[in-house]
């Protein structure tokens, strides 16, 4: 176990051998892979003796990420499967009062060492005198503090008022739950400076990884000439801001191509029919998405207050800057001029000003991949596995 952690980290386990160790790792949900499951799949690559709690989880969807922690022994509520459909995330929304108390009764005495990966409530679990718990958190629950979030409900005055005590409730948790691990971890500066600012605790910065691989397949997109268009991929939520920059782009015969599925697929579908120049693909298989990142003019991000700034990574890796707003965690990641453009605010203007200034500025394309090499997934789990043998005996 010794020999597997060092050859998976390139670094000497400082003091002893935490492959010897009882650990749990606690995530909030596991039904969509994304950049936290990444952080997930990185940590038990480091402790793969691990077992894993979480409140959802979905073998198809990690199965289809080709995780490396399918093997675990991974504890959640099975009776959660039979909630499919509308119906299913209905409940499973009505069900939040809960996930509290879900972590708060898990039984996790037996562990010497238990690593929560959340921005909820899996931080939120209760442990022996002995163990010591690091949580890796991603944000602070953006829905609590008013972030801005990809559902409108609590922003309505209507909504505001029916869900107060509700939220009332999960704020006090919240704030509770911060307390329960014995060092803290987060993603960058950004949310470093969000739980300092609601929970009054530090906490150390170790940044994430860009969660792909470069694609060998690459399949063209049929009526998008290369080099000839700026892109955005993700999920079609509303602070992204997709519909905003589809808009702008669109209503100056600017070409642009959107790529992604979410709530506000029919707005860019109804983009595309207006205006020749916006292209909605919806979902997009591997290949297509390789295509359109080595062949775009730049890589759009319009995220209000992302949280870690890594999504600027995953076109970088293909050489593109990207034009990102001024906000949250890009302002840690995107170096203005050298590997992207800023724009101060989401207005035409503004956008349209970083359009005219990526036009007439030269990237150094070999310059934008080395940099991304700082953030790699081995330098992550080099640091991490640092920073928990550093403090597990103090």
């Amino acid at each position: 176990m010794k020999q597997n952690l060092k050859i998976q980290t390139k670094t000497k386990i400082p003091f002893f051998n935490l492959s010897g160790l009882n650990v749990a790792i606690v995530h909030d949900y596991l039904n969509v892979y994304g950049g936290a499951e990444g952080v997930v799949e990185a940590i038990y690559e480091i402790f793969p003796q691990a077992d894993i709690y979480t409140a959802v989880f979905n073998k198809k969807e990690m199965q289809k990420a080709d995780v490396s922690f399918l093997n675990a022994n991974i504890y959640y509520p099975k009776w959660k499967n039979n909630l499919t459909g509308k119906v299913g995330s209905v409940i499973h929304k009505l069900l939040i009062a809960n996930l509290p108390l879900y972590f708060l009764t898990l039984n996790l005495k037996k562990y010497d060492l238990i690593i929560s990966s959340t921005a909820h409530f899996a931080k939120g679990v209760r442990k022996n005198k002995n163990a010591k718990h690091f949580s890796y958190i991603h944000t602070v629950p953006k829905f609590l503090y008013g972030y801005p979030t990809s559902e409108r409900k609590r922003d309505l005055l209507f909504f505001k008022i029916l869900l107060y005590p509700l939220d009332f409730y999960l704020k006090i948790m919240d704030k509770w739950f911060s307390k329960f691990p014995d060092y803290l971890i987060c993603n960058s500066n950004e949310v470093k400076n969000r739980i300092k600012k609601h929970w009054n605790l530090n906490a150390k910065v170790i940044y994430p990884f860009p969660n792909v691989k470069l694609k060998n397949k690459e399949e063209g997109v049929k009526g998008v000439k290369p080099n000839d268009f700026y892109l955005m991929i993700g999920r079609s939520v509303r602070y992204k801001n997709f519909k905003l920059v589809a808009n702008i782009l669109g209503k100056q015969n600017i070409n642009i191509v959107i790529a992604g599925t979410g709530p506000q697929s029919k707005d860019l579908e109804t983009l595309d029919k207006k205006y020749g120049s916006v292209k909605y693909l919806g979902f997009i298989s591997e290949s297509k998405k390789a295509w359109l990142l080595k062949n775009c003019k730049s890589f759009i991000l319009a995220t209000d207050q992302e949280d870690s700034g890594m999504t600027v990574f995953e076109p970088m890796l293909y050489g593109k800057p990207v034009i990102a707003y001024y906000s949250g965690g890009f302002k840690e990641t995107v170096i203005n001029k050298q590997n992207g453009i800023f724009f101060k605010s989401l207005s035409s203007t503004s956008i349209l000003n970083a359009l005219n200034i990526f036009e007439k500025t030269n990237f150094n394309q070999e310059f934008i991949k080395n940099n991304v090499k700082k953030y790699s997934k081995n330098r992550f789990k080099k640091e991490f596995l640092e920073y928990v043998s550093t403090n597990y005996l103090k």
